[in-house]
């Protein structure tokens, strides 16, 4: 299983459907069966219907002008401050997350879970495409994900209390160590990135993973970035 497929399982809450996951969901499977319901039926044109008129063409009529049919994929529900912030962005057209963080995460990244093979594909693809577009949202690098998806992989399944105290005094430690007397704002801003978007803390909240120093120093850095861009009031 991928690890990475573990943070993505506290995505999100609220009940799975019954028909799309197994009695006791494993983490990939929980995080496609818990982002989506069953995709809906599409709608069938009437033979009476008269022809829409023409319109604007908007971002996703241009890429598929450029790249062709593109699938439809279960709908997601997304933050409106992050839709606002997505929608506002005009490189995120040019330059789609779906290609830029195709190679880190990938297509089949829980290809390996046998739990997620209980979950329809288009939701299996629908869930890992937001992913990508999470991590868009807070310009993290395809170095930054490996280096995410890498301390997922060294913390152990349940790690202890004592370990989680221990590396929230090392995140310490290394705050200061980095930002001297802006430590103590590096920590807020870092505190208020997270919370944009409530997604994010479920992810963190993985495995211990918000608690690890490297992961707190990482969030710090992309947080220090977007109050620079004007993206963290």
């Amino acid at each position: 299983m991928t690890d990475f497929a573990s943070m993505a399982a506290r995505l999100y809450g609220g009940p799975a459907p019954a028909e799309q996951a197994p009695a006791t969901p494993q983490p990939a499977a929980s995080a496609a069966s818990q982002l989506y319901d069953a995709p809906p039926e599409p709608q069938q044109a009437t033979p009476e219907a008269a022809p829409a008129p023409a319109m604007e063409a908007k971002p996703a009529d241009a890429q598929q002008a450029l790249y062709g049919e593109t699938e439809e994929l279960p709908a997601v529900e997304v933050p409106e401050s992050i839709r606002a912030m997505r929608e506002a962005d005009g490189a995120r057209q040019m330059y789609s997350p779906q290609g830029t963080y195709a190679s880190v995460l990938p297509d089949d990244l829980w290809s390996g879970d046998e739990a997620a093979q209980a979950i329809p594909e288009p939701v299996q693809r629908a869930a890992i495409s937001e992913l990508r577009e999470m991590a868009a949202d807070v310009a993290m690098s395809n170095d930054d994900v490996r280096a995410l998806q890498s301390i997922a992989r060294q913390i152990p399944e349940a790690p202890s209390d004592a370990d989680r105290i221990a590396w929230r005094e090392q995140a310490v430690t290394r705050l200061n160590e980095t930002y001297g007397n802006g430590a103590a704002q590096a920590f807020r801003d870092a505190r208020a990135f997270i919370a944009q978007d409530p997604r994010r803390a479920k992810i963190l909240d993985a495995k211990g993973l918000g608690d690890h120093p490297d992961t707190v120093l990482m969030v710090a850095r992309l947080a220090r970035q977007a109050r620079i861009q004007g993206k963290l009031k």
